[in-house]
């Protein structure tokens, strides 16, 4: 799933650094705590039971072995994987074989230690002198890229050139004359009251979209997600409600983010400045929360929008 984050970093050139502090897989490992999954083992270990599988040479393994031999299991039945394009056959062999399900993992394994290794997927640490893993606990994406999907959210005149270039030269068509979409700026080079006027512009324009699809019934092709709930009396966007029947066209404009007050409002879904937050508040909040967030930055700081997967 992907996310839009508006980051905050006091130079362009420290992005990388900011976004590793929530990466699943960082490359600092300060930002890493080891797992110890030993306990978890030993518990799994004295009360898990797994199919046993008896092999033609009288070895027992459990089930989750059985990828390492040229046998499977299927339908409760053991086929043979057969030549170059392993064709699963009833052999002789895969007859041989005997299934004792429900079967206690120490029958199988004669330690725990023999069972996180072979079947529980643990390898041991030496230096903690236990079973785990390294992990981010403040990971929050998989990989990320500037812009991406949710390029044209930062709007500055075009004599500016301390930015971070949209990547998606079909943006730039759209942007106001003397000015251009950007993925990143610095504070106060951002066009705020530009963009909170485009905004509004495009809200609007949506808002009679909106009346015109669900009094018609039609949902245009290009809106493929889109879908029309008379039972709820609404109209969703995958499952989040973009437009509902009693909407006036102040209701619609305050759901998406247009208000009278003077905000500084860039859609996003995260924003990330000393911490990580998400928008767990409604819409208006979240963009009150934002919107402070920024004017409490320095003028010089920069915002980078970022594409983050997980």
């Amino acid at each position: 799933m992907h996310f839009s984050t508006l980051v905050k970093v006091d130079d362009f050139s420290m992005l990388e650094e900011k976004m590793d502090m929530y990466s699943s897989n960082p490359y600092n490992y300060d930002n890493m705590e080891f797992v110890d999954e030993t306990e978890d083992i030993k518990y799994a270990y004295e009360t898990k039971k797994t199919t046993g599988i008896k092999l033609p040479s009288g070895k027992l393994i459990a089930k989750e072995e059985l990828w390492k031999t040229k046998f499977v299991l299927k339908d409760d039945l053991i086929y043979e994987k057969v030549g170059k394009d392993k064709k699963q056959i009833r052999t002789a062999k895969a007859k041989a074989i005997t299934i004792i399900p429900d079967m206690p993992v120490k029958d199988i394994f004669k330690t725990y230690r023999s069972y996180a290794t072979h079947c529980f997927g643990s390898t041991y640490n030496e230096e903690h002198k236990a079973f785990g893993y390294y992990d981010n606990p403040d990971a929050m994406w998989d990989w990320y890229v500037v812009g991406g999907r949710f390029s044209k959210r930062i709007l500055v005149k075009n004599t500016v050139t301390d930015v971070l270039e949209s990547r998606d030269d079909d943006f730039k068509k759209y942007s106001p004359k003397g000015y251009k979409w950007v993925d990143g700026a610095r504070k106060r080079d951002i066009e705020w009251g530009m963009m909170n006027k485009l905004h509004a512009k495009d809200v609007f324009r949506l808002y009679s979209v909106c009346s015109k699809i669900y009094l018609t019934g039609k949902v245009p092709e290009e809106k493929q997600f889109w879908s029309i709930d008379y039972k709820n009396k609404c109209i969703k966007d995958f499952d989040k409600v973009i437009y509902e029947e009693t909407d006036t066209a102040d209701m619609f404009c305050k759901r998406h983010g247009v208000y009278r007050e003077s905000l500084k409002y860039i859609q996003c879904w995260n924003y990330v400045d000393e911490d990580w937050q998400e928008e767990y508040l409604d819409n208006y909040d979240w963009t009150k929360f934002v919107s402070k967030s920024i004017e409490n930055i320095p003028d010089d700081a920069c915002l980078v929008m970022v594409d983050c997967h997980m």
